[in-house]
């Protein structure tokens, strides 16, 4: 199996996110609050991508309950993947499959801070709103926080 090549990992998602980003505005009927990528790593569906508006979602965005969002994973299909992303939650899923049960936390969290830095990248200078990449054991750590575009 090929290394796991998490710098190139972020970047093409990042180029994902911003074809997401691009079509958007044709889905909301409102001002995006906030957009959140989900990341969990021993799932098949590695990757979600969510937003939230101002027209239809509870006061309490930065509880993060993604699943409570209208657009909770907005460019899936109808087999609950994101087709854009398949091939690198695959990857991602693959190589948390293979690596030592006690490498797998660090795994996790680096995947979860090149989650964040391909949100920045893919958002930075067009977007005005909360940006969220979490921990999916502890979700109100927020990886953006520290995140700078790659």
């Amino acid at each position: 199996m090929a290394a796991f090549d998490l710098a190139s990992w972020s970047t093409q998602l990042a180029d994902i996110i911003a074809v997401e980003l691009r079509s958007l505005d044709a889905r909301t009927d409102g001002r995006v609050l906030a957009i959140a990528v989900d990341c969990t790593p021993w799932h098949a569906d590695v990757l979600s991508l969510s937003a939230a508006t101002d027209a239809d979602e509870p006061l309490s965005i930065e509880e993060w309950d993604l699943a409570a969002w209208r657009l909770h994973s907005f460019p899936r299909s109808d087999s609950g993947a994101w087709p854009r992303a398949a091939a690198l939650s695959a990857a991602a899923n693959a190589h948390y499959r293979v690596i030592e049960s006690g490498a797998r936390a660090a795994f996790r969290d680096d995947l979860c801070e090149a989650c964040a830095r391909a949100l920045v990248r893919a958002a930075a200078g067009n977007w005005t709103c909360l940006l969220y990449a979490g921990h999916p054991d502890r979700p109100q750590q927020n990886f953006v926080g520290a995140a700078r575009p790659a």
